[in-house]
């Protein structure tokens, strides 16, 4: 029962995320017409001080909530803080060189991709 309850809440707070950071774009196009970017920074820095918040006052919280809000709901707002809450990990765990090729890569390789995507999909 709790694997279920686990993915209703990853679901749950999914969904929230998603009209959250469609609604903060939309908020941001709004008073910026000309910097549509700035929205994606907005939920970019949000959400990675809220998911290091969250790791790092909730570690007693039950699976279920913690899954909610750091998977569900910030998952869905911006993948970006899981992105740099993994790489302070591994600089607090001493894998310096980890580190820097973990977010070497993930630049690097993901520059590469969307080039590729873009040309593969015009």
């Amino acid at each position: 029962m709790s694997g279920l309850v686990n993915v209703l809440a990853v679901a749950a707070g999914g969904a929230i995320g998603a009209v959250a950071r469609y609604g903060v774009g939309l908020a941001v196009v709004a008073a910026w017409p000309q910097a549509g970017w700035l929205g994606t920074l907005s939920v970019n820095v949000a959400g990675t001080f809220a998911l290091a918040w969250l790791l790092a006052g909730w570690a007693d919280a039950p699976d279920a909530a913690r899954l909610f809000f750091a998977t569900g709901v910030l998952g869905a707002f911006t993948t970006y803080a899981t992105f740099t809450v993994e790489g302070l990990r591994l600089v607090q765990a001493g894998r310096l060189g980890t580190a820097a090729a973990y977010v070497a890569l993930t630049l690097i390789l993901a520059a590469f991709a969307a080039v590729a995507g873009w040309r593969l999909g015009s």
